[in-house]
C-alpha cells in the first residue's frame, strides 16, 4: 500500500469568504431588481388597458371615445401609469393633473418609458418630500378636487392610484390644518400603529379619501387602476381608498387613538371632526350601496414582484419557496420569526431534529403563509444538495416604534435587527456556522423612509467584525440602521436603486446556501490542497468496538480498478468545490463531452454515493451494529462530510471509525479530528472517531 501524497497549507479564516459573500448579495440584488421590473407601471398598464377603434377596453368592461377623457392621478408609480394611459388614449385625453412625489421627474429621466409624451396635456405637481404631506402636495389635492367637481355624466375620469397616495393627496376637513393632520399621523405611526389604522384614522380626517374622490366625482363614469401597495389588497386602504366607499364607524377611528393613549395629545379639531356624523359631507350618491359609476381595477400588487423573485432564483439554479405576502407586525418580531425559521431549515438540512412543522403551525395564522407552504419547503429542503441553496421569499410591510431619533427605514431596521437575532443564536446554536444565512429586506419603490436607500442585506457579520467606530446595538436603539449600514463595509450592505417609480410594499428574501468554505466550530484552520494528489487504494476497517483496532481486523476493499477509481474520486471532489449537483452528470451532453476529453467512464450520481464511497455498502452490512467506518482522510473535504452527515441521520449511525493515509508531514489530523466530532455526532450523541497515520 503506498502512502498518499498532498501537500497542504494552512490558512486563518474567521468568515465565509468575500468573494462567495459578493456573490451571495449580488444574486439577492438581482432578484430584488427583476421583481421591481415585473411590477413596472407602464408594464402593467398595457396589460390592463386597450384602444382599438375609439372604443376603450379596461378588463373585460368597455367604453365609447369621443375625447371625453380626463385623468387625475396620485402615488410613487403613477408617473409611469399616466404616460402610458396617455400614449394609449392619445387624442381623446383632454386634461390630466398627476400629484408625484419630489424629484421622480428627475430621477426617472433616463426610463423614457416612463415619461410623459412630447406636447402632454398632463400636468406633474411634485411634493410631499421624504413622504410628508406638505403645501405643494396639497395645491395638487385642491386642483385635482377642482377637475374632479367639474366634470359631467358624459365625461370619463381615470384615476391612477399607486402606493404614497396618501402623502400626495392630503385635502384636510374644515377647520383641521395641514399640520394638525400630520402631526395626528406621526403619533399614530411613532407609537406603533399599522397601516389598517393609520388609514381608518386619516380616512375621517379628509375630503378626498374613504370613497370622497368618488362621491365629488358622480355621476362621471369613474375608472380607477390601483397599484397595491396594502397586504391583502384591500382597495379601501390602498391610498386610503379614494374611490371605494368607507364603511368604517366613527367610533373605530376613536378606538384607534384611545388604543395608543393618545387622546389627550390629538387636537381637539380632529377630535371634534372625528365625532361628527358622515352626514355633514355634501354627497350626491349613497355612501354604501352607489358606486356603480366606479370600475376599480387592482393592475398590480406584492404577488406578482415575489413570484418573480422565486422564478428568478429558480433560473439561476437556487431553489425557492414563497412564504407569504401579508407578512406584517413589529420589526423586531419579525426577526426573530424570519431567525427561527432559519434555525429550523439549518437543523433539517443537517438532519438533526427540527421544529420545522411546528413552527408553521404557530405561525400561520399570523403571517398568513401561501397554501402548501410547508410541503413545498420541506420538498425543497430534501433537494439542498441538488441546487446552489435555499431562497425563502416573502412580502409585506412591517412597522417600526420609533424610540430614538437617527436616520433609518423599517426595511433597513429589519435587516439589522434579523442580523443581531442571528449573531445572539448562533452563540447556542453552532450548526448555524455551517450555513451562509442572509436576509434581504427592500422597498419596492426605492426609498426607504427619509433615506435613499431601499433598504438593506442582514448577515450575522454585522455583529462579529465591527470596529469600534460601528455600534450596531446602539443605532438599533436609536432607530439609526442607515447610519450603520452606510460606514460598515462601506456601504456594501446597502441596496440602493433610486426611485423605482413603483410601489407594491416590501420584499424579504431570506438565503440559506451551505459553506464549504467555513471552517467548522472550533477549528482554527482550513486546508487546500496546493498540488495535484497521487491516490492509492482506501482502507477501511470495521468494527463492532473500538477495543478490536488491531492489525488483523484491516481489510482492502476496491483495489480494483484504481484508475477509474481515482478518477471519480478528483471528479467528486472538483463537482463538491465547485457546488455542482451530481445529478448533472445524468446531462448526455455533459457526459459526452467528459468521455470524450478524458476517455473515462463517467460516473453517474449512483456511483458516485454507492461504488466510489462504498459508503452505503458499509452501512448495509454493518446496520446492526450502528457503526459505519469511512476512509481515506485526504480525500475529505466539507461537502463530502455534509452529504455523510445526512447518511448517518436517516440510518441512526451512532459510531465512526475514520481511518485516513497521511502523509508524515501533513498537519491534518488535530483539525480533522474536531471537525469530525462536529460533523458526525447525530443527535447531540458522542461519536467514537479514530485517525490513523501511515
Amino acid at each position: 500500500m503506498r502512502k498518499l501524497h498532498r501537500k497542504f497549507i494552512s490558512i486563518p479564516t474567521k468568515n465565509t469568504s468575500l468573494n462567495t459573500m459578493n456573490t451571495i448579495k449580488r444574486d439577492m440584488r438581482k432578484m430584488f431588481i427583476k421583481a421591481v421590473e415585473s411590477v413596472y407601471p407602464h408594464h402593467l398598464v398595457r396589460k390592463t388597458l386597450s384602444v382599438k377603434d375609439n372604443v376603450l377596453t379596461v378588463s373585460d368592461k368597455q367604453y365609447m371615445l369621443n375625447k371625453n377623457c380626463y385623468l387625475v392621478g396620485f402615488g410613487k408609480a403613477v408617473l409611469g401609469m399616466a404616460s402610458e394611459v396617455e400614449r394609449t388614449l392619445g387624442e381623446h385625453l383632454v386634461k390630466g393633473i398627476v400629484s408625484v412625489p419630489v424629484g421622480i421627474l428627475n430621477t426617472l429621466h433616463d426610463k423614457k418609458e416612463m415619461l410623459p409624451k412630447q406636447g402632454s396635456v398632463l400636468q406633474f405637481i411634485e411634493g410631499a418630500k421624504n413622504n410628508l404631506p406638505d403645501k405643494s402636495s396639497l395645491g395638487a389635492a385642491i386642483k385635482i378636487k377642482d377637475l374632479v367637481k367639474s366634470l359631467d355624466q358624459n365625461a370619463i375620469l381615470l384615476v391612477l392610484i399607486s402606493g404614497g397616495g396618501s402623502a400626495l393627496l392630503p385635502l384636510p376637513q374644515t377647520p383641521i390644518t395641514l399640520d394638525e393632520k400630520c402631526r395626528v399621523i406621526n403619533l399614530l405611526a411613532s407609537s406603533g400603529a399599522d397601516i389598517m389604522e393609520l388609514n381608518c384614522v386619516r380616512i375621517k380626517m379628509s375630503v378626498l379619501k374613504g370613497g370622497g374622490l368618488a362621491r365629488l366625482a358622480y355621476p362621471t363614469q369613474v375608472i380607477s387602476l390601483i397599484l397595491s401597495d396594502v397586504v391583502g389588497d384591500p382597495l379601501d386602504f390602498i391610498a386610503s381608498g379614494p374611490t371605494v366607499a368607507n364603511t368604517d364607524q366613527v367610533l373605530n377611528a376613536l378606538n384607534i387613538i384611545n388604543k395608543y393613549s393618545l387622546l389627550n395629545k390629538i387636537p381637539e379639531s380632529v377630535i371634534s371632526n372625528i365625532k361628527a356624523t358622515s352626514t355633514s359631507n355634501d354627497v350626491s350618491c349613497n355612501e354604501v350601496n352607489n358606486f356603480d359609476h366606479v370600475q376599480n381595477n387592482i393592475i398590480g400588487n406584492n404577488s406578482i414582484a415575489v413570484k418573480n423573485v422565486a422564478k428568478v432564483a429558480q433560473q439561476n439554479g437556487y431553489s425557492s419557496v414563497i412564504l407569504s405576502t401579508r407578512v406584517e407586525g413589529l420589526v423586531s418580531n419579525v426577526a426573530i420569526k424570519y431567525a427561527n425559521l432559519a434555525n429550523e431549515i439549518c437543523l433539517k438540512i443537517s438532519g438533526k431534529q427540527s421544529r420545522l412543522v411546528q413552527y408553521f403551525e404557530e405561525t400561520i395564522k399570523e403571517y398568513k403563509f401561501v397554501d402548501n407552504v410547508l410541503t413545498n419547503l420541506q420538498t425543497q429542503i430534501s433537494k439542498f444538495s441538488q441546487s446552489k441553496g435555499l431562497c425563502l421569499v416573502a412580502g409585506g410591510e412591517t412597522t417600526v416604534i420609533l424610540k430614538g431619533k437617527g436616520k433609518g427605514g423599517r426595511n433597513q431596521e429589519l435587516a439589522l435587527t434579523f442580523a443581531k437575532v442571528l449573531h445572539e443564536m448562533k452563540e447556542t446554536r453552532p450548526h448555524m456556522d455551517d450555513f451562509n444565512i442572509f436576509l434581504l429586506s427592500c422597498g419596492t419603490d426605492g426609498i426607504d423612509g427619509p433615506t435613499d436607500a431601499a433598504g438593506a442585506i442582514g448577515h450575522c457579520q454585522q455583529f462579529e467584525n465591527v470596529g469600534s467606530h460601528l455600534k450596531p446595538y446602539e443605532c438599533l436603539n436609536n432607530n439609526d440602521s442607515y447610519s450603520f449600514y452606510s460606514k460598515f463595509s462601506n456601504g456594501d450592505d446597502l441596496v440602493s436603486i433610486g426611485h423605482t417609480g413603483t410601489n407594491v410594499m416590501d420584499v424579504h428574501i431570506l438565503w440559506a446556501t451551505y459553506d464549504y468554505e467555513r471552517p467548522a466550530t472550533g477549528r482554527a484552520t482550513r486546508l487546500i490542497r496546493v498540488k495535484p494528489p497521487i491516490y492509492s487504494s482506501p482502507v477501511a476497517l470495521v468494527l463492532t468496538d473500538s477495543s478490536q483496532l488491531t492489525s488483523d481486523s484491516q481489510h482492502l476493499v476496491n483495489d480494483a480498478d484504481k484508475t477509474n477509481e481515482q478518477f471519480s474520486s478528483d471528479l467528486y471532489s472538483a463537482m463538491g468545490t465547485a457546488s455542482i449537483p451530481w445529478k448533472k452528470l445524468e446531462n448526455p451532453d455533459i457526459n459526452a463531452f467528459l468521455n470524450k476529453c478524458t476517455k473515462m467512464k463517467i460516473p453517474d450520481e449512483s456511483t458516485l454515493e454507492e461504488t466510489l464511497l462504498a459508503f452505503n455498502l458499509y452501512l448495509s452490512s454493518y446496520q446492526k451494529d450502528k457503526f459505519c467506518v469511512m476512509t481515506n482522510l485526504c480525500s475529505f473535504h466539507e461537502s463530502l462530510g455534509f452529504h455523510f452527515d445526512n447518511v448517518m441521520h436517516r440510518s441512526e449511525v451512532r459510531k465512526l471509525l475514520f481511518l485516513g493515509v497521511v502523509s508524515s508531514g501533513a498537519a491534518t489530523k488535530p483539525g480533522a479530528c474536531r471537525y469530525l466530532n462536529r460533523m458526525f455526532t447525530p443527535n447531540g450523541q458522542s461519536s467514537y472517531i479514530t485517525i490513523l497515520r501511515a
